[in-house]
């Protein structure tokens, strides 16, 4: 029931190239944005590239590296968006596709979805993306990443993004079609990021960053508009918080 005619987003970051937010590690389990191999979850990110270089848009990754990798991950490489959800033992499931399947320089939605049982997905404005590449190697075990949660960067530090984002979501569980349509497009079918707090998922939302709370700061925090997991930002200035929206 994410109604954009009740509500819309009208606050985004824009990442400058040498910024990013940071939720410290809140713990191990999908309820603490930190799910283990046997816990469905989703994450969902509003974006707008305005450059081709690498970097992180979210993820708790302790590297950059999906062959050494543990947690999840969303990110810009090599002219491909790639996602994975990586056990740092060399097992990981892995998916990306090429920057020629999708438009830049406007707003983008993008959901990731893990089952639980080993099915990694990605979504495209709404729609699965058929068009991926996928790379697997072995089952995972034992997922417990010990790195924070980024947006704007990756757990290494060195791999900042460039643009803006807004309406960055973690769920605890494998969002459906329906449900990842519903985020895309609300209730009221019209394209731009809704209140998720009155999504029909809602009780599966764990954390919700960067929509319309007034209490946000660029060189404060932003506050979690679902759980209690606010991030703090780093390398923001003034001008950086309050860009336009989808």
């Amino acid at each position: 029931m994410s109604f954009k005619s009740e509500w819309e987003a009208k606050k985004s970051v824009y990442f400058n190239g040498a910024s990013e937010l940071t939720v410290a590690r809140p713990g191990s389990g999908v309820e603490q944005l930190n799910p283990s191999e046997s816990e469905a979850f989703s994450a969902s990110v509003w974006f707008f590239d305005i450059s081709d270089y690498y970097g992180t848009l979210v993820g708790n990754s302790t590297t950059t590296s999906v062959s050494t990798a543990e947690g999840w991950n969303i990110r810009y490489y090599a002219n491909q968006m790639r996602y994975w959800f990586t056990d740092g033992s060399g097992n990981r499931l892995w998916a990306y596709f090429a920057y020629a399947n999708y438009s830049r320089l406007q707003w983008n939605n993008f959901v990731m979805t893990y089952d639980g049982s080993g099915n990694l997905k990605g979504y495209y404005n709404g729609v699965r993306t058929l068009w991926e590449t996928q790379s697997n190697t072995g089952s995972l075990s034992g997922v417990d990443s010990s790195a924070d949660i980024k947006m704007g960067n990756g757990a290494a530090y060195t791999d900042n993004w460039t643009g803006q984002m807004c309406n960055v979501s973690f769920w605890s569980k494998e969002l459906t079609g329906l449900e990842i349509n519903e985020v895309y497009k609300g209730r009221d079918g019209n394209i731009g990021a809704g209140n998720l707090n009155r999504h029909s998922a809602a009780g599966n939302l764990v954390s919700w960053w960067i929509a319309d709370d007034p209490r946000d700061t660029y060189n404060g925090t932003i506050y979690d508009m679902a759980g209690a997991y606010n991030a703090t930002p780093s390398g923001l200035v003034d001008g950086n918080l309050g860009y336009g929206t989808p």
